[in-house]
């Protein structure tokens, strides 16, 4: 396998990764969402994008048949989940990958007519006036380079348009849920209000804004429990905020686990920790839904009625600590 296959293969699929990574960030219904009436959504691009791909490697270079219909992929408002959408452009990469290691270095240089569809070439015959045929003549490599770069194209369109989907979505429902974020309080003692390691934000225990004292079942009822682990909730928001710069780096809450300080006859711990998981999946959607565990306690720190220690998964690329 020539150099240059090698190299364009590794850039394809570090774009297929950063495609598949930014796809799982949204949720069935924003992977199908238009920023405007006249733009593509994710899903929209990722379906182009594997109908480009079978066109000018399965189709064009490994001679199978072209059944691609591009103006539908365009046109589609739905059908196809995440998932699917991630398997399609697999299938078809590990044809495109087996078609172009097939590819010898005399192969590369051989001149190829590349079709284009009544659209496409509408806009392109001007350049190419002096073709009869819908097509240009290129060697193999340079329509290589040319299709990798469109891929690059668009997978760069797909990362800025999760970007700007998951930042509206998550401020949008801030703003809905009427929360603002408080500046976040300083760590009291010789500790950190949270620290990274491998890609996991691990957030230092939160109680309630105002430091209530008391025990649930005898100073509190269950309902201000559950009020009162949602306010925790928004102070460990304020910690993320605070270490990510954006909540939108948030990828995932992965496990949290509540502690209430209760009298010996109370036994809804449960119910009063719903006010954070509630919170976090208000708040990331599908994303908030996180594993957890809850246990009484006979006494915590400053006579708090609840603590909540949360671990959350976020975007390794921008750290900031």
């Amino acid at each position: 396998m020539s150099q240059i296959v090698q190299i364009i293969i590794e850039q394809m699929n570090a774009q297929l990764e950063r495609i598949e990574d930014h796809v799982n960030r949204l949720s069935e219904e924003d992977v199908w969402s238009r920023l405007e009436p006249d733009m593509n959504s994710v899903a929209n691009l990722c379906i182009h994008l594997a109908g480009s791909e079978y066109q000018h490697f399965v189709s064009g270079m490994g001679n199978k048949p072209f059944i691609r219909e591009r103006s539908q992929e365009f046109d589609r408002v739905g059908g196809y989940s995440k998932k699917q959408l991630i398997e399609q452009l697999h299938a078809v990469r590990r044809d495109s990958i087996q078609v172009l290691k097939g590819l010898t270095d005399e192969d590369l240089q051989r001149q190829v007519k590349v079709y284009f569809e009544p659209e496409d070439w509408n806009r392109m015959k001007g350049i190419h006036a002096e073709h009869s045929e819908p097509c240009v003549i290129r060697s193999i490599q340079s329509h290589l380079v040319y299709i990798a770069e469109h891929i690059g194209y668009h997978t760069g369109q797909i990362v800025l348009m999760t970007k700007l989907l998951l930042k509206g979505s998550v401020e949008a429902r801030l703003d809905q849920l009427k929360i603002v974020l408080p500046s976040g309080s300083e760590p009291a003692a010789n500790y950190m209000n949270y620290s990274i390691v491998n890609g996991l934000l691990f957030v230092s225990g939160k109680g309630p804004a105002g430091h209530p004292k008391g025990k649930l079942g005898s100073d509190f009822s269950t309902e201000e429990g559950y009020q009162f682990a949602r306010q925790a909730g928004i102070e460990v928001l304020a910690v993320l905020n605070q270490a990510l710069g954006s909540l939108n780096k948030v990828n995932r809450v992965i496990k949290v686990q509540g502690f209430v300080n209760a009298s010996p006859q109370f036994d809804e711990h449960h119910v009063v920790l719903n006010g954070f998981s509630d919170l976090m999946r208000e708040v990331f959607g599908e994303k908030g839904v996180h594993a957890r565990s809850v246990m009484g306690a006979n006494s915590l720190r400053g006579n708090l009625p609840l603590v909540v220690d949360s671990i959350f998964e976020v975007d390794a690329s921008h750290l900031t600590s």
